[in-house]
């Protein structure tokens, strides 16, 4: 679960919910799920790192290449269903606080590209 660091600890939302603290009662809970659930949360996880950590980029030209912000918006919005639909409310928080910070990515791509 060390990608659940990319949340940051002590790092706080708006609503002052530690990121980290929110997270880990979700990624405990999905640990005891079946296989398929936590494989599922880890790899939804593992996308939003990579992204963070410049990992997972799309290349876009040779010298344009860009984080993969439509696979953590994607990842993001799947953890966060997850999480809502398992009673993390503030977990799902910090996936929608993710979520929200890719489509502005992705909005500032797309407006360089008109």
């Amino acid at each position: 679960m060390a990608e659940m660091m990319m949340f940051g600890r002590g790092q706080e939302d708006a609503r002052g919910i530690d990121m980290l603290e929110a997270m880990v009662p979700f990624a405990q809970w999905a640990s005891r799920q079946e296989p398929g659930v936590c494989l599922r949360m880890l790899a939804y996880v593992s996308a939003i790192g990579q992204v963070l950590n410049e990992q997972r980029v799309v290349v876009l030209a040779p010298d344009v290449v860009l984080p993969d912000c439509w696979a953590m918006e994607q990842a993001a919005t799947a953890l966060r269903d997850m999480a809502l639909a398992a009673g993390f409310v503030e977990a799902a928080a910090v996936c929608e606080k993710e979520r929200c910070a890719a489509c502005e990515l992705i909005a500032h791509v797309e407006a360089l590209y008109r």
